[in-house]
């Protein structure tokens, strides 16, 4: 089913792609015209117009997936398609501009970007109504594709169902879940919400509309939890998303508003990625520009005034769980002992020069090794020491929210004043909290906000840093 809807994004993806090329072409040849260079002796040959349709079908993928242009391919109205598609060929230009101002090619001229833009712009709108048309005339092939269920067997759950059954391709109602048993209005209800997970697992349940005119919280993040549970995409008609939480996006199916309610980004491949790239390139260029020189400088200096280890390795809980081994400058005198000690302020085990890097957060660095191999983030959830994540587990809500990702060496806590050891429980669930609201809210921006923020916060100095 998930391989159909793949199927559908790569023919949309291509027609997209194909469109591209052509409006390359076209106004390429309209550029290097006779009739807008006079006695032109261009020719597409020695253009090298290979190389710029892999930068715009590179930008266009990368864009497209940002501003939600092969969401919902098969329901979408064509207002909102047009206006989308302009934002992304918008990029398009922007691109094209900056890419011939560097090359100084001088038959592509803004005559060239205009058409460029004008005829992409149309021949994409186009392309999306005859893959429509074609998908719709092959809607046989596509009933199986995604599986609905809708909860609310009344006015508003049937005219979703209609809507669904005749002006949709790849979408087929498996049946209603009532919110109580006392009325069931139509012949195709399978029971009630408490069946919820019951009908998801018997019917192969894909997606999951909440139709009802009233629903209270409760019942909507116990619908939401079991669909989650079951990786099933839930989407809410908006009369009820007022009563609902944060994570929502606003969309269409078919002609119906609804909200859908999606995994938060940084459960999602792509974002993943996107991150990924940045943490990657972020210390990269921090190697090349301070650490060659710096951290050289560092080991000497630690070695004379810090005698003993350079480094200090802890076990902690990673990605998924997953235990991993962090790296710090070493700050305190070598101790053992299975006794979990929080550090505190005027910790008798720091040493002098160790204070410096902790007040500094110099004893953090090796922490980007950590970072290039893939287990760690630059920003992200503090890592909690393997002992500590153990305790917290027990007693802490929504803890292991934060394991969906990679632990940062900075995060959303720290720079919010939740940084240091402490064994206070009420402080610890607030770290939590502040966490796990920085996951369901990231984005890139926010990650260079918190960077910013926690380079102020050392050259100001931390109180909390101990």
């Amino acid at each position: 089913m998930r391989t159909r809807a793949a199927i559908i994004y790569l023919l949309f993806l291509s027609v997209d792609l194909t469109a591209i090329l052509i409006a390359l072409l076209v106004s390429a040849s309209f550029a290097i015209s006779p009739y807008v260079i006079p006695h032109s002796k261009y020719s597409l040959g020695n253009l090298d117009l290979q190389y710029l349709f892999l930068l715009l079908s590179f930008v266009w993928y990368f864009s497209t997936r940002s501003t939600g242009l092969y969401t919902d391919l098969r329901t979408k109205l064509y207002s909102i398609d047009i206006f989308t598609i302009l934002k992304n060929i918008i990029y398009q230009v922007i691109l094209l501009i900056i890419v011939l101002f560097i090359i100084k090619e001088r038959a592509l001229t803004r005559t060239f970007i205009l058409v460029y833009g004008a005829l992409a712009t149309v021949l994409i709108f186009f392309g999306k109504i005859g893959v429509r048309f074609v998908l719709k005339t092959m809607k046989a092939q596509f009933t199986d594709a995604n599986k609905v269920l809708i909860i609310g067997a009344n006015e508003l759950g049937g005219h979703v169902y209609e809507k669904l059954q005749h002006n949709s391709v790849g979408y087929t109602v498996v049946g209603f879940l009532n919110y109580t048993s006392d009325s069931m209005q139509r012949n195709n209800v399978l029971g009630t919400i408490a069946d919820l997970e019951k009908v998801i697992f018997e019917k192969s349940v894909d997606m999951v509309i909440v139709a009802l005119a009233r629903a209270d919280a409760e019942k909507l993040e116990q619908i939401i939890s079991i669909c989650r549970d079951h990786t099933v995409e839930v989407k809410i008609i908006p009369d009820v998303a007022s009563y609902y939480l944060k994570n929502y996006k606003y969309t269409f199916l078919a002609d119906i508003p609804v909200v859908s309610v999606s995994i938060d980004k940084l459960t999602e491949p792509f974002w993943r990625i996107v991150k990924r790239i940045f943490d990657i390139g972020f210390t990269i260029f921090l190697s090349i520009t301070v650490f060659l020189w710096f951290i050289p400088l560092l080991l000497l200096v630690q070695k004379i005034f810090n005698p003993g280890p350079i480094l200090f390795k802890s076990e902690r809980w990673g990605k998924g769980g997953k235990p991993f081994w962090i790296y710090k400058f070493r700050t305190m005198q070598p101790y053992e002992g299975e006794k979990i000690v929080p550090t505190a302020k005027d910790d008798p085990r720091v040493t002098k020069f160790g204070n410096i890097l902790r007040k500094t957060s110099l004893d953090e660095l090796p922490q980007f090794y950590n970072v290039l191999k893939g287990e760690m983030s630059i920003v992200g959830p503090r890592p909690f020491d393997k002992k500590e994540a153990v305790l917290m587990k027990e007693f802490l809500e929504k803890y292991m929210v934060r394991y969906y990702v990679r632990p940062g060496i900075t995060g959303w806590a720290q720079i919010n004043g939740h940084r240091g050891g402490t064994w206070d429980i009420e402080q610890m669930q607030k770290r939590i909290d502040i966490d796990n609201w920085y996951l369901h809210n990231w984005t890139i921006g926010l990650d260079i906000q918190i960077i910013f923020y926690t380079i102020v916060k050392i050259l100001s100095g931390d109180i909390n840093a101990y």
